[in-house]
Formats: structure tokens, sequence, C-alpha cells
């Protein structure tokens, strides 16, 4: 677990329940000061103040490209007050569903490679029989169709474990680049 280390400042910035609950509500989104002054039904002026010890501390930032509105986000020493584990946990998922998705993948290649059998080793197979002088029927000889249905059989199920597995990296992914 990593220690948060807060001096004087950021405890006095942190002192007030309204900057309190400024640093809430950017950790949502990012948010315009006139946003702000509405979600906090203060004054634009009283606002700009808490804002500016917010941002002497270091736990937000003002962010100006040029236009219109300045908006103001958190740092990364003021999202991880909010959430101070967050990074590591979403590590070790990440880890996990990528070693599961390679584990996944290892599964289904062998599947695929052990148990489809091609459509000229079934016609070489009937052949063979014919040729012993057996009678075939053509329900004893099992045609592509029947081996792709059963491969696909043997194959859902990983490629379904597959799918969570990459549903599980991009969200681990989105919430690791959001933190950084």
């Amino acid at each position: 677990m990593d220690e948060i280390t807060l001096s004087s400042t950021e405890f006095r910035a942190l002192s007030s329940d309204t900057r309190t609950g400024i640093i809430k509500l950017l950790n949502e989104r990012n948010h315009t000061l006139s946003e702000l002054s509405k979600k906090t039904a203060l004054a634009a002026p009283t606002v700009k103040q808490h804002l500016s010890v917010l941002e002497q501390a270091g736990l937000i930032q003002c962010i100006d490209e040029g236009r219109k509105w300045k908006y103001y986000s958190l740092t990364k020493k003021g999202r991880r007050i909010l959430e101070p584990e967050a990074g590591g946990n979403v590590l070790i998922v990440l880890a996990l569903s990528i070693i599961g998705m390679a584990a996944v993948l290892y599964l289904l290649m062998g599947t695929i490679i052990l148990g489809a059998v091609p459509a000229e080793t079934l016609a070489r197979e009937k052949d063979a029989v014919i040729a012993a002088g057996e009678a075939v029927s053509e329900a004893a000889v099992p045609g592509a169709a029947e081996v792709v249905s059963a491969a696909l059989i043997d194959i859902l199920p990983l490629l379904l474990i597959g799918a969570i597995f990459v549903v599980l990296m991009v969200v681990s992914l989105a919430k690791l680049l959001r933190t950084k």
C-alpha cells in the first residue's frame, strides 16, 4: 500500500468541507468554474478562492487549452487521496486477465489443432473402408459439417471465457489510464 504524505498546506486545503466537496466533484469529471459554482451553490469568486487554495496545495490543476473555458481537474496526488489503492488493484486485475487470456488462447489453439479433422482425411477414411469391402453408410462416417459443429461446441466455452477476459482487460486499462 502506498503511503500518502500530506504537508500542512494540503491539510489546510482539505480542512474545509467546501474544498473536499470540490475535490469529490472533480473526481467524477473535469469542471469549469461556473459548473462548480452551480453545484456547490456558492458565488464564483468564493469558488475561485477555494480552487486557488487547492491548486497551491497541488491537489488540483487548471487546464487552459486556449479555448473559452478553463477546466479544473485533480492531480495525481488529489486522485490518490480519494482512491489510495486503485492503481495496485487495477494492475493485479490487468495482469490476471492477461494470464487468463493467454491460457484461453493456448487451450483454444490446442482444441483447434487437435480437434479439427480436415475433410480430406474423412474422405480417405471412407475410401479405405470401401476398399476393404465393407458396406459404408453415410451416417457411419461423419461429414465435414458434423466435425465443424462438434469443434464449435468444444470451442464455444473457451470463446466466452476469452470474451470475459478481454472485457476485464479493457476495463482495467481504461481505469489505469484514467488514474495516470
